[in-house]
């Protein structure tokens, strides 16, 4: 019993302790009008050798992009004083035959760099090699960590079909195990999810785990520097089952696949955005992100900004800090909205939800909490109040079988009968958008709980009848 006793003394102090950080937790400062950026997105080519098909940047017709001499140039301005890390994009980069020269010419003009990177479409497999072996031997002579990206949408044909190009799966895999094996070049891939490829992200996702390789997923977004606003038949267009499909996906990233933190919190962010609801993380491009195209354009993020300046004409700092309503615009219409895969530290918003959760299970695991400890004040915001006879369902809900779909119906169906003046059917569930997703299809009229918040123990406490 003083074993009992103490066990649970030590867990109420433990949440004493996240009590005290949550009502101590500050808010995250938005946009910082004094910050300077420490991410460059440089797209440096406006063209492409792929056909894909949530893309129109291949349409563009080639046209002179900025020369390295004149990177060095612009990235010398004040703007970019503060540079960290600058990834390579484009269109595609590798075709740019003096690639290398560019990599050269950002590390010459960035003193505090500590990263370069590339994504690419590996079609030209012995270019893009070629190519990278060039800039591997400059980023290691002047010691700066250099790590590639190949965009895999899918495993053989469907990759094909999604950029347009046939062999191109071929060709992304060879250069993928060159670069990882032979030149020892940190690399991943690069998966972009639209209605082309809704349904075959397990195949590539078993792929990748059979064969050892470490990619990230992403679904496919309007995109202002890829001319893609008119496709909107393949980018965010899901039908239903789709989206629970890619809700299933992205749980299964999370819990069997992504071992990073960060990422698996852009996962939920996804997830939730594809669930009706809003961007649960922050984005680098708030604060800490630029994006310069290839001919010098300035714009705060690729996905929803308007080019702002040319950086080859006017100062980048004077452009930067004279177009903060830009900003401010697209943090007021866009960002709340967008499933883009930008990865940013944990917000004040999610460190709080965080906590709750951490709190509320806490709670919910101490043993005759009803003794240990008075959970009268807390229970009482949000007391559940119902008129009808309520009826709480628990269980495996959350990740039910058939079975337990069946089980489901047929207690419903036993209760309506019973109450037939009236009755209100709550489920408790561990996994929310599974429930719901089951109650549809059931046609069930049903309010869904999850087993992770303290409604969970005000719905035990206030229902007329638990069915366990």
């Amino acid at each position: 019993m003083k074993a009992l006793i103490y066990a649970n003394l030590k867990k109420i102090r433990s949440v004493y302790r996240l009590g005290r950080e949550l009502y101590g937790l500050k808010k995250t400062i938005g946009i910082n009008p004094n910050a300077k950026p420490s991410v460059l997105n440089l797209n440096i080519i406006d063209s492409c050798n792929s056909k894909c098909t949530m893309c129109n940047i291949w349409k563009q017709k080639e046209t002179l992009e900025i020369t390295p001499n004149q990177l060095v140039e612009i990235l010398s301005d004040p703007l970019f004083s503060e540079l960290k890390y600058v990834g390579v994009t484009g269109g595609e980069p590798t075709l740019r035959e003096d690639l290398p020269q560019v990599y050269e010419s950002i590390i010459k003009a960035v003193p505090t760099l500590r990263g370069l990177s590339i994504i690419t479409n590996a079609i030209e497999e012995n270019d893009v090699i070629q190519r990278i072996k060039v800039i591997k031997e400059i980023c290691d002579q002047y010691h700066i960590p250099f790590s590639a990206m190949i965009s895999i949408d899918g495993v053989g044909k469907v990759h094909n079909q999604v950029r347009g190009v046939k062999g191109n799966f071929e060709t992304a895999i060879n250069v993928f195990k060159y670069l990882k094996d032979e030149l020892k070049i940190p690399t991943a891939f690069g998966c972009t999810i639209s209605k082309i490829n809704a349904w075959d992200a397990d195949e590539l996702l078993y792929y990748a785990k059979k064969h050892n390789m470490y990619g990230r997923f992403r679904v496919a977004e309007s995109i202002n520097r890829l001319y893609n606003q008119d496709r909107g038949k393949v980018i965010r267009n899901f039908s239903e089952d789709e989206s629970y499909n890619l809700l299933l996906f992205f749980e299964k990233l999370k819990l069997t696949y992504e071992p990073n933190a960060t990422f698996k919190r852009t996962y939920s962010s996804i997830q939730n955005v594809l669930n009706g609801g809003q961007r649960l993380i922050g984005c680098p491009y708030h604060n800490d992100g630029v994006v310069l195209g290839s001919k010098g354009q300035v714009s705060y993020c690729a996905p929803k900004s308007k080019i702002i300046g040319n950086a080859a004409e006017v100062s980048a700092q004077e452009i930067y800090t004279s177009n903060f309503k830009e900003k401010e615009r697209i943090l007021k219409e866009n960002c709340k909205d967008c499933i883009h895969d930008y990865h940013a530290p944990i917000t004040y918003q999610e460190r709080k939800k965080e906590l709750l959760e951490v709190f509320n299970s806490k709670i919910l695991n101490i043993h005759s909490a009803g003794k240990a400890l008075s959970l009268s004040r807390v229970l009482k915001k949000g007391k559940v109040n119902t008129k009808k006879y309520t009826v709480f369902i628990v269980g495996w809900y959350g990740t039910e079988t058939v079975g337990d779909k069946a089980i489901l119906g047929g207690i419903i169906d036993y209760y309506k009968a019973k109450y037939t003046n009236g009755l209100d059917i709550v489920i408790g569930s561990l996994y929310p958008f599974i429930s719901e997703r089951t109650i549809k299809e059931l046609d069930i009229d049903a309010k869904i709980v999850s087993t992770k918040t303290l409604d969970f123990l005000r719905y035990a406490k206030s229902v007329d009848e638990i069915v366990m």
